[in-house]
């Protein structure tokens, strides 16, 4: 089944919990700037599922411009779509990040929001786990992404659907493995076990799908998100607890994905001096307008 993904229902879940200790959305907002236990990451004035769909188009775009741009011998324009594409992955880390601080801000360090302890060993009872899924079954829509292994985004705006095919999440992969064994770097390499102090070491999971792995994220992340809200529905506060917190260990999952992926970006255009690059002119001017286009 393609589950739709629309992010919004995350900013939702947070303005219904805001909303039941008395606050406003200004009042959070105001709060924004703050430091300590008060301070919200999320925006609620800008669409967290816009701002997802067009920071994950960007990222697999400027992949793409990066291998039509290197045949060309182009390699400082391929080099900046590489440097790019990093920084759209962060952008994207942060993103779920938010998610992450504002669960814990409300679960733990705002002592606005008051929540019964967790017995040891507690478990959401399996038929809210069964009415989340059965609530994102019918808010999926099937037809136009029958057939497609991909990404089911929900286009806010136009409340239109667009499916991302998995295989262009998996390129930006490949696209690292084919550079590292272009430096003499094999795939065990990549694998290896992650040290922090080696500066060489790769930090994506090369042994498995990154479209199968943030698939499966985002659906455990809206799963959960529908969960804390039937359980909030019903007044079962263990449940929504629990649910949330689910929610913001799903979020941490996607950043970090999305973190690895800017790290191994940078790692072969900026910082690993394995891979040759020439340097920028101070008046170069990066092709915007040919990366979505499919130009080069």
């Amino acid at each position: 089944m393609n589950t739709v993904i629309n992010l919004d229902i995350v900013q939702t879940i947070f303005l219904s919990l805001v909303q039941s200790v008395g606050l406003t959305k200004d009042e959070i907002m105001s709060e924004r700037n703050e430091d300590g236990q008060y301070c919200w990451f999320i925006d609620q004035d800008v669409s967290m599922n816009s701002t997802f769909n067009q920071d994950l188009r960007a990222l697999v775009s400027l992949v793409e411009f990066f291998n039509r741009s290197r045949p060309s011998g182009d390699d400082v324009t391929a080099c900046c779509a590489l440097m790019r594409a990093g920084f759209d992955a962060l952008r994207l880390s942060s993103l779920f990040k938010d998610i992450c601080s504002d669960v814990d801000k409300v679960l733990c360090r705002d002592k606005r929001f008051s929540w019964p302890s967790l017995p040891e060993g507690y478990q959401i009872p399996q038929h809210f786990v069964t009415a989340g899924a059965e609530a994102m079954k019918r808010l999926n829509c099937l037809d136009e992404a029958t057939g497609r292994d991909g990404l089911v985004l929900w286009k806010s705006a136009t409340r239109e659907i667009e499916v991302m095919e998995k295989d262009r999440i998996d390129a930006i992969m490949k696209t690292l493995i084919e550079m590292a064994e272009g430096i003499g770097v094999t795939r065990e390499e990549m694998a290896k076990a992650k040290d922090e102090n080696d500066h060489f070491e790769w930090r994506i999971d090369y042994n498995s799908s990154l479209g199968d792995r943030l698939e499966r994220y985002l659906d455990q992340l809206l799963l959960s998100v529908e969960v804390h809200r039937i359980a909030t529905h019903k007044n079962d506060q263990l449940a929504a607890y629990h649910a949330l917190k689910d929610v913001g260990a799903h979020a941490r999952s996607i950043s970090e994905l999305f973190g690895d992926i800017k790290a191994d970006a940078h790692k072969v255009s900026i910082f690993d001096e394995r891979f040759a690059w020439p340097d920028i002119p101070d008046d170069y001017r990066f092709p915007e307008h040919l990366v979505m286009s499919g130009g080069c």
